[in-house]
């Protein structure tokens, strides 16, 4: 993929109906994308398609959609929001930290 943005298009939008894409226009919830990535695996490793009834805790397939949806929603949320430069800033610099120790 070589098209890659490396700034948001929609912070040079006027139309305020598009605020909520501008970065700082979400707050993130890396708990809530945590969850559904391990729903997403759960999902994409339990032995059954959750339809039977006596695995209770095994994930519906049908759910599969809509698990991946929230997936991307929450990753949006997490980009977009006002303190994730900081956060993303901060964990390469750990990564360096850890590549330049070994």
């Amino acid at each position: 993929m070589n098209n890659l943005l490396f700034t948001n298009p929609a912070n040079s939008l006027i139309n305020t109906m598009w605020d909520f894409l501008k970065d700082g226009g979400q707050k993130g919830n890396p708990e809530s994308l945590q969850n559904y990535v391990y729903q997403l695996i759960k999902i994409m490793t339990q032995k059954t398609a959750g339809q039977r009834k006596e695995k209770k805790k095994d994930i519906d397939f049908r759910d599969l959609d809509l698990i991946i949806q929230a997936i991307v929603i929450e990753a949006i949320c997490l980009v977009l929001d006002k303190n994730y430069q900081n956060m993303f800033l901060k964990c390469q610099q750990l990564i360096e930290e850890e590549e330049t120790s070994e």
